[in-house]
């Protein structure tokens, strides 16, 4: 998935189905031709595979770049958790900031 993001910058034609929120839908839905400009970037994608390895890039730089975990679940509409901690692995900083935001740190011995 990561060889996709340097060669995004070539999907122009995504840019002229852009609206403004007045103006209706933010994006115009043209699945058809978004399978065109992905194939026109990257044509080894296997059929059908296209929007989900988009949206697992996103999760796995969103992850890598400290995003929150309940956060992606709810952006990606996961009905759990579980589904979203498969992309925790990509974020291994985030058990250690989650210890320093405990009340008792410091305050107790074990």
């Amino acid at each position: 998935a990561h060889h996709l993001l340097p060669n995004l910058h070539h999907v122009r034609g995504l840019y002229q189905i852009i609206k403004t929120c007045d103006s209706g839908k933010l994006f115009k839905v043209d699945y058809p031709a978004f399978c065109e400009q992905i194939r026109a970037v990257k044509p080894d994608i296997p059929k059908g595979q296209s929007s989900h390895i988009l949206r697992h890039t996103f999760a796995s730089h969103f992850v890598m770049n400290g995003g929150n975990l309940v956060a992606l679940q709810q952006i990606l509409g996961h009905a759990s958790i579980q589904q979203t901690m498969t992309y925790a692995h990509l974020a291994p900083d985030y058990l250690q900031h989650a210890i320093t935001l405990n009340p008792l740190r410091g305050k107790i011995d074990v």
